[in-house]
């Protein structure tokens, strides 16, 4: 695995440092958008003593695992739970780093995944993730992808997962941003060979801090990943708030509907103001200018933190304010949109 850092959003604190505090509300005034969490988070449930206070077992980690198969469709036996997605990645890539066979990523796409696999080569299309997995090999593609929204439908993931199950290789679709478009997820199918899904729980539920997430595969990986992850990698809270809220059908209904909403409204008037939006996926926009880090310094001056990526840098990607009409209504004047009513 590479040491080398990758740049992430959400770092408000270098935005402080860099352009001051403001004064107009929550957070200093800074609307954050560089991430893709929700900003409406799923309302944290009350918690039993125990889940703070003792260390969780078999009980907890099953509960947590039934509500996963239920809410993603997929077989209790094909689920780990995981400390954020973030962590099956680098788990994943310790435990295929001995796999014969070349190892390829879609790009462009989450930054992680060039550090947590250093000899997988970045590839720009379908024909070379399907020869690699010809090779028995290990593809990985996100699904929708970060930061530029690409989605595959769920037939065309299945048959790549079918090329890596005849030759013994590997496909990885990280289904972070999945929940918003519950139709593409290829969770049905995990647990047989060929196939490793990871789901992020935080991004759509609003609650990065809890570190809770889903590796699906076949029960051999997934006990080489839990071994190497160790007892105890997912706290008591972050299992029964997450029991909780991967049971709410009604609050996921409600949010996928708000978020598409709103998505659709900035798109709309991204487009009639001008500006190129190059890709979407529910959670995050992102748009293609001649001067994005012009434009990212621009919004910060103005108390709006976005996100923009070294590698491309005509790329601008920002995140979904929450239910203030008043952070609304300052994207809407910074960006020249007009009303937001």
């Amino acid at each position: 695995m590479s040491s080398e850092p990758v740049a992430h959003g959400g770092d408000l604190a270098a935005a402080r440092r860099r352009y001051g505090a403001r004064d107009t509300g929550a957070d200093d005034g800074w609307i954050d958008l560089s991430t893709g969490i929700n900003p409406v988070p799923y309302p944290i449930p009350d918690l039993p003593p125990d889940a703070w206070m003792r260390l969780p077992g078999f009980r907890e980690t099953r509960a947590y695992m039934a509500a996963a198969s239920e809410c993603y469709g997929a077989s209790e036996g094909a689920i780990l739970p995981i400390p954020g997605a973030q962590s099956g990645i680098a788990a994943l890539g310790r435990a295929l780093a001995s796999h014969a066979g070349p190892k390829v990523y879609l790009a462009p796409t989450y930054g992680e995944y060039a550090r947590c696999f250093p000899d997988a080569t970045p590839v720009s299309d379908l024909f070379l993730i399907r020869r690699a997995l010809d090779a028995g090999g290990v593809a990985i593609i996100c699904n929708p992808n970060n930061p530029d929204g690409r989605a595959l439908a769920a037939g065309e993931v299945l048959a790549l997962a079918d090329r890596a199950k005849r030759r013994a290789g590997w496909l990885i679709v990280d289904e972070s941003f999945a929940d918003i478009a519950p139709d593409i997820t290829a969770c049905g199918r995990a647990g047989r060979g060929g196939l490793i899904v990871l789901r992020s729980f935080g991004k759509f539920y609003g609650l990065a801090g809890l570190r809770l997430g889903a590796l699906l595969g076949p029960p051999r990986l997934l006990s080489t990943v839990e071994k190497d992850l160790g007892p105890w990698a997912v706290s008591g809270p972050a299992l029964s708030i997450g029991r909780t809220a991967l049971l709410d059908e009604d609050w996921a209904k409600a949010a996928r509907n708000r978020i598409r909403s709103d998505a659709r409204w900035l798109s709309d008037r991204l487009d009639r103001a001008g500006y190129r939006v190059i890709g979407r996926a529910g959670l995050f926009t992102l748009i293609q200018l001649d001067d994005a880090r012009g434009w990212h310094v621009y919004l910060a001056k103005q108390g709006i933190w976005t996100r923009i990526f070294p590698d491309h840098p005509n790329w601008l990607r920002m995140g979904m304010p929450g239910l203030s009409e008043n952070d609304w209504r300052r994207l809407s004047t910074a960006l020249e949109l007009g009303d937001v009513g």
